[in-house]
């Protein structure tokens, strides 16, 4: 078994697992799977799109060694994009383009296959759990839907004189929605807060679930 220590030296934390320092939390999530139950798991069905996007960010970063990675340097690259964006440095965004677009296809071939997985587990078991809501599903929108690595850059040179004008990169996954849905309408409209808690807990328990299933380690409950 794994042996895991907390030190703290000179104002800093140090987490080494097996005598080895552990310098990125990635290695963590990867060792020692969680799952938080906590109050706020509310915002995950009742907030906004970007709510909704840590939460499947978080639950396939679990699932899938290479997300976290290939999620840091989409953020990365947003980031210097978004900069040269409000310097309106346009000659130096095609390199910016193709790598958004490179890593943006990769995460939405993952969240796409999640959400798939997840409406598996959760679908169902809501039905049971809620007295007879059938059919309440999460729906996957992506900002690139149907588009593939051409399309999507020919997008983000179309969007460039909004961008230009927002001083933001308005086109891409960090602006993917997850809905969700009964009868192909938009649940969060007529759901109770109840049914909104119980959506938040039950994609905690769809989420340690899946862990425990394709991870073949049972997640820690927190």
């Amino acid at each position: 078994a794994s042996t895991v220590r907390i030190v703290f030296r000179n104002g800093r934390k140090e987490i080494i697992c097996d005598d080895k320092p552990i310098s990125d939390r990635k290695n963590l999530v990867e060792r020692y799977p969680c799952v938080v139950f906590c109050h706020d798991d509310l915002e995950f069905v009742r907030g906004g799109p970007e709510q909704q996007r840590l939460f499947f960010d978080q639950t396939a970063s679990l699932l899938y060694p290479e997300y976290l990675g290939n999620l840091r340097d989409y953020q990365k690259i947003l980031k210097s994009r978004n900069a040269l964006i409000k310097e309106q440095r346009v000659d130096l965004l095609d390199p910016y383009n193709e790598q958004l677009v490179r890593f943006g296809q990769l995460l939405m071939a993952k969240r796409s296959e999640l959400v798939a997985i997840f409406n598996g587990l959760f679908t169902a078991v809501f039905e049971t759990v809620s007295g007879g809501i059938s059919g309440v599903k999460i729906d996957y929108r992506p900002n690139w839907s149907g588009m593939d690595s051409e399309a999507a850059l020919r997008r983000l040179r179309e969007r460039l004189p909004v961008d230009l004008a927002l001083k933001s990169t308005t086109s891409g996954v960090h602006r993917d929605k997850f809905l969700f849905l009964r009868d192909q309408s938009d649940f969060s409209d007529s759901a109770s807060t109840g049914q909104f808690r119980l959506m938040s807990l039950l994609m905690r328990l769809a989420q340690a679930s899946l862990i425990e299933s394709l991870v073949k380690q049972p997640p820690i409950l927190l």
